[in-house]
C-alpha cells in the first residue's frame, strides 16, 4: 500500500525548502490522490517528475486539477505513462 507518500505529503506542505520532487517508477496508484494534494497545498514546489509512473488518463487528470490551483510549479514532466487522448484534454 501507500506507506511512504502520505508521509512525503504531510512533510511538504510544512516543509518549505524542498523544491524539487522525483518520483520516477512509484507504480502505487493509491498515491495519485496524494500527489494531487500535494500539489493543491504546496508552495515551494517548482519541480515534480512523475516518469514512468504507469499513470493513466484518470489520474493525469486527477493531477491537471491540482495544478491549476498551484502556482510555484514550474515543470511537470509525466513522460512514459500510459496517459491517452481524454487525459490529456
Amino acid at each position: 500500500g501507500c506507506i511512504a507518500l502520505p508521509k512525503i505529503a504531510t512533510a511538504l506542505v510544512t516543509n518549505k525548502s524542498i523544491t524539487s520532487l522525483d518520483l520516477t517508477r512509484n507504480k502505487e496508484h493509491c498515491a495519485l490522490d496524494t500527489i494531487a494534494d500535494i500539489l493543491k497545498q504546496n508552495s515551494t514546489l517548482t519541480e515534480l517528475i512523475l516518469k514512468e509512473c504507469e499513470i493513466g488518463s484518470k489520474g493525469c487528470l486527477k493531477i491537471s486539477e491540482a495544478v491549476k490551483t498551484n502556482s510555484s510549479l514550474r515543470r511537470l514532466d509525466l513522460s512514459s505513462n500510459k496517459i491517452e487522448a481524454e487525459g490529456i484534454q
